[in-house]
Order: structure tokens, then C-alpha cells, then sequence
């Protein structure tokens, strides 16, 4: 069984996304912490209502914003497991382009950038300069005006590098261009946002789907994403979660971390720099071990590659962006299928 986390506003763990909603928005989770006190009792319930699926194998894979979300998550069921207080074959976690450490990110663009050919030399320090002013205000505590000067950064890197695709740095997306009086926050979510807006699936869900589940208030429509959780997370939005990865590896859960190799928001540079942060006693195993390519069916152009070290495993996903799934789907059905152990074998077993 998989629980699948997208984004940190596509889900079933977001008050206003999808087919939930809060009687008064003050009532939306501001933070992961809270997130996660509504899904693990969601979780107790469930599972509590379904016994026959106890001992069925339950990942917790995640996807961009909802990969942070993750590892709060996972730590809260592991803890609730040892406490006996939930009854669960919890199996692991997997973190998809996950924006697990912000800042790591913000530091990594300029020289990927650059690397890239979208910006030059002065380019890349002029963008630095952003990421040091965002440093500056978290270690004061200032959070909420980190997250504002992501956005600005955002706004210089698509000015610098001609409307770059920050889901894929090969393309190059003109397509709709946000209103000159769309400034702060607001445009900062609505760059995001629109990125995950489908009207064909919107169709299906607030047609056949709501029909089916026949509960759905009159007044609430799905909808893919929200301006009000946005809203909402915009001081947590540039914490990091590495302690939480730490202790998900300390307690021996399965952790996979993958990432693929054209993105930009949530890159591989940002993300291996934000590995190397990690307490972890496995880890200078996990930094000498060997990386394997993989690939796909019948052809031999190498599709992946993965290095993996007692419970920890990292697959490089090639010709992909931040939506791994969509771009490279043959490689993400074979990941799946070796996280799950569906293949024979697993890249979870000791070194």
C-alpha cells in the first residue's frame, strides 16, 4: 500500500485542496507538525476500520513539497509504532525531489545555472546574493521574509535565464505570463500553482469521482491546489527537515531519495548538499559506496543510477525533471518496483 504525497497542496493532508475544506480558514495547518497530527490520526482511524490491511506493507512516498511533509510523517508512525499505539507494516519512506533544506537549494541554482549556460558569470553572483540575504534572515528567525526573498530570487533566475522552467532546465515556458500586478506572495504562489492545475483531471473529479463518493458538500469543488494553504505554510516554507531524515535513518527506516536530473527547483546539487548535512553513523559508508547504472526493458542508453547503503538509497533519474513520474515513467515504475521489492530484489537489504 502507498500513501502519496504531492507538493505539500495536492492532498488529502491539506485543509482546501482537493475535496477537503475548513469551516474558517484560520482553522488550516500552518506548519508539518500540525499536517502530521491530522494524518497520523487519519491513519490510526483508517487502519482501525480496516484491520485486513495491518499487516499489508505501507510506504509513505512523496513528491516535491509533500516529500518534507514526509519525513515529519514518517517519524510520527514510527514513533506511534514503538509505542504500540498504532499497528502498521510500516516498510519506508521515498522522497521525490523533495524541498527537504531551502537554502540548499537557493545556494545550489546559481552554478547549476551556470553550468547550464543560462546565466554567466556575473549572473550567478548577483542570484548568490539572494541566497545569502535568505540565510541571513533565517538565522534570525525571520522565515516569513526568507520566503519572500525565494520569490524575488525566482523572479531574478527567470529574468536572467529567459523564463527557465524550473520544473525542467531544458525548456523554457513563455506561456503565461503573470500580471504586473501580481507582487509578493501571491505571485509566488501563482508561478507554483498553475503548474498543477489539470482541467481534464478537475473534470473527472468533480464529475464521476464526486458522484461515486456521494458525501461531498454542495459547496465544496476539488480543486488541485490552494492560494489559502499557501497562504498558510508561507513561514514554514523555508525550514528544513534533515533532522527528521536523520531520524528516520537512526530508527532503521527505509529512506530512498531520488532525483531527477533536469531540475531546477529542487535540483540534485541542492539535494546531495543537504545529504552531506546529515548525522547519520551510515553515512561516510553511503558516500564510498558504489553507484549502479540501470535500465529500462530492452534499451541499453542508461535510464538511472543508484547508490544505496544499509537503509539509505539515491537514484540519479536521467532525462528528467522535477515530475520524475511523467518525464522518465519507465524508470519510475522500475523504482517503484525495487522499493517496493516487487522485483525480486530490493535495494534495501544490508551491505
Amino acid at each position: 500500500m502507498l500513501l502519496l504525497l504531492y507538493s505539500g497542496r495536492f492532498n488529502i493532508w491539506r485543509g482546501c485542496s482537493g475535496f477537503s475544506y475548513v469551516e474558517n480558514s484560520t482553522l488550516l495547518t500552518r506548519n508539518n507538525k500540525q499536517a502530521t497530527i491530522d494524518l497520523v490520526a487519519f491513519l490510526g482511524k483508517f487502519f482501525g476500520s480496516h484491520k485486513s490491511l495491518k499487516s499489508t506493507p505501507f510506504f509513505v512516498v512523496a513528491e516535491s513539497y509533500g516529500g518534507k511533509f514526509a519525513t515529519e510523517l514518517g517519524v510520527a508512525l514510527k514513533e506511534k509504532i514503538d509505542s504500540g499505539s498504532l499497528n502498521i507494516n510500516f516498510k519506508g519512506v521515498a522522497l521525490g525531489d523533495t524541498w527537504i533544506s531551502p537554502i540548499d537549494f537557493l545556494y545550489a541554482w546559481p552554478p547549476l545555472l551556470q553550468s547550464f549556460s543560462l546565466v554567466d558569470e556575473e549572473g550567478a553572483s548577483s542570484l548568490l546574493r539572494y541566497a545569502d540575504s535568505a540565510q541571513s534572515e533565517m538565522e534570525n528567525g525571520n522565515f516569513l521574509n526568507a520566503t519572500m526573498i525565494w520569490g524575488d530570487m525566482e523572479e531574478a533566475v527567470l529574468k536572467l535565464a529567459d523564463d527557465v522552467d524550473f520544473y525542467n532546465m531544458l525548456k523554457h515556458d513563455k506561456s503565461e505570463e503573470l500580471s504586473a500586478n501580481v507582487h509578493g506572495l501571491a505571485r509566488l504562489a501563482a508561478r507554483h500553482l498553475s503548474v498543477t492545475q489539470s482541467s481534464d483531471l478537475a473534470e473527472v473529479m468533480n464529475g464521476p469521482i464526486r458522484q461515486k463518493l456521494g458525501i461531498i458538500p454542495n459547496k465544496i469543488s476539488w480543486s488541485e491546489s490552494s492560494n489559502l494553504v499557501f497562504g498558510a505554510l508561507s513561514e514554514d516554507f523555508m525550514k528544513d527537515t534533515i533532522k527528521q531524515v536523520d531520524e528516520l535513518l537512526t530508527a532503521g527506516v527505509n529512506v530512498t531519495i531520488y532525483s531527477g536530473q533536469l531540475d531546477l527547483i529542487c535540483c540534485t546539487t541542492g539535494t546531495e548538499a543537504w545529504l552531506q548535512k546529515l548525522k547519520w553513523s551510515g553515512l561516510p559508508g553511503f558516500q564510498v559506496a558504489k553507484r549502479t547504472p540501470l535500465y529500462c526493458d530492452n534499451d541499453r542508453q542508461t535510464a538511472a543510477f543508484v547508490k544505496r547503503y544499509k537503509n539509505l538509497s539515491f537514484y540519479w533519474i536521467m532525462n528528467a525533471g522535477h515530475m520524475v513520474p511523467s518525464d522518465n515513467p519507465c524508470m519510475a515504475l522500475k523504482m517503484l518496483k525495487l522499493i517496493t521489492g516487487q522485483s525480486g530484489s530490493s535495494f534495501f537489504s544490508e551491505s
